[in-house]
């Protein structure tokens, strides 16, 4: 009897079972990267786990289950004796941001993500049942789940408690739904547990889309609207509100790729930073996730250009003589272009699959700063294998 393929939503089911029985066989195209993925796992085995309950001050509300997290890029006011309201350093990350709750949350959802992700592809249970102990805390357990809400996000110290803007932080919920679909067949994974997951999702959704913060992040034009529309499509799925999703992604020509990319393929809102290349590069694997999702709703994003010629395409060509370093970068970039090779590596990958087009596989291998078993250890060779 065939094993059911895992729901899973933003990565290929199909290409995971691709994977796994590749490596059954031994491939030696995908060995380094599962062997880059059990270190990472063994490594998570003794991490953790996160919870909202571990930060040592209190949010707003007196609630220690609330979410609280301090905006990374402002600073104490070097004007004013008490440092207040502080100061945006765009690019430079106050190190004092992570005594609340967002390192922890991003931690959990690398570390759930990696074990599941082990789990699935060698069957092994102790992966399956570390990442089950993790969401479990982070989520479900009433002594230390997160309530589901995000009133306190992205807090600026001298100007405001939380605001809109922090709901880029849930962004970590997108991976959430094929976490929990890579378990499904984990014994350590209970149908209490699925429920249980899903009632959190299912009331952080109603949060995101009726709260006066998620009104306001759903505006947003820039990488903040975008994950907004990636957490609302995704946790719809998920939750079999499919009608919530295909509003989201109908939207998206005109509201995302309309207002986001211009004519050339420049990412107008996230050139401007001081880390522009970073931005572009990472709000277009963004744009790679939403063509994904998409596809549930019976909508080709991947091939979609406007009538004056706007597509995710068209912004992946603009990035791609930069990261060659065939032109220079003519904008802010704080940080250098190669400490984003492997994301954009990923992004190659995808693309080659998305547009049917191997040239962009073939790209991957003219990215500077970037050696062969660095590529061949990869995590997206088995999250996108090449067929």
């Amino acid at each position: 009897m065939a094993t059911p393929l895992p729901p899973t939503f933003l990565f290929s089911a199909e290409s995971l079972e691709r994977s796994k029985q590749r490596l059954v066989a031994k491939d030696p195209d995908l060995m380094p990267a599962l062997d880059q993925l059990i270190r990472e796992a063994d490594d998570y085995l003794a991490s953790g786990p996160w919870s909202v309950m571990d930060k040592e001050g209190l949010p707003p509300s007196g609630d220690r289950h609330d979410y609280k997290s301090q905006a990374a890029y402002w600073w104490p006011n070097p004007d004013t004796e008490d440092g207040l309201p502080y100061v945006s350093r765009d690019g430079e990350k106050n190190p004092n941001s992570d005594i609340w709750d967002g390192s922890g949350w991003r931690d959990l959802t690398e570390a759930s993500e990696t074990l599941a992700l082990a789990y699935y592809l060698t069957g092994n249970g102790v992966y399956g049942e570390r990442a089950a102990t993790l969401l479990r805390t982070w989520y479900i357990d009433e002594a230390t789940r997160m309530n589901p809400h995000l009133e306190y996000a992205q807090a600026i110290p001298g100007i405001w408690e939380g605001y809109g803007w922090g709901i880029v932080d849930s962004k970590v919920v997108v991976p959430l739904v094929d976490t929990v679909g890579l378990l499904q067949s984990c014994d350590a994974w209970t149908d209490t547990d699925q429920a249980a997951i899903l009632d959190w999702t299912k009331t952080f959704l109603i949060w995101l889309r009726e709260s006066e913060h998620g009104k306001f992040e759903s505006t947003r034009p820039n990488n903040h609207g975008l994950h907004y529309d990636l957490q609302v499509i995704s946790l719809a799925l998920f939750t079999g509100q499919e009608e919530i999703a295909k509003e989201v992604v109908g939207r998206a020509p005109f509201w995302r790729i309309g207002y986001q990319i211009e004519h050339d393929g420049r990412q107008f809102y996230e050139i401007a930073r001081t880390t522009g290349f970073g931005y572009s590069s990472g709000n277009l694997a963004g744009f790679f996730d939403l063509a994904e999702l998409a596809r549930w709703t019976d909508i080709d994003l991947w091939k979609y250009s406007s009538l004056d010629g706007r597509s995710i395409r068209k912004a992946l060509d603009f990035l791609i003589p930069f990261a060659q370093g065939v032109e220079e970068w003519r904008w802010e970039e704080i940080k250098g272009i190669p400490m984003y090779c492997p994301r954009f590596a990923s992004v190659l990958r995808r693309a080659a699959i998305g547009f049917d087009e191997p040239a962009y596989e073939k790209v991957i291998e003219t990215i500077p700063h970037l050696t062969a078993e660095e590529v061949a250890s990869a995590r997206f060779n088995l999250l996108y294998p090449k067929a």
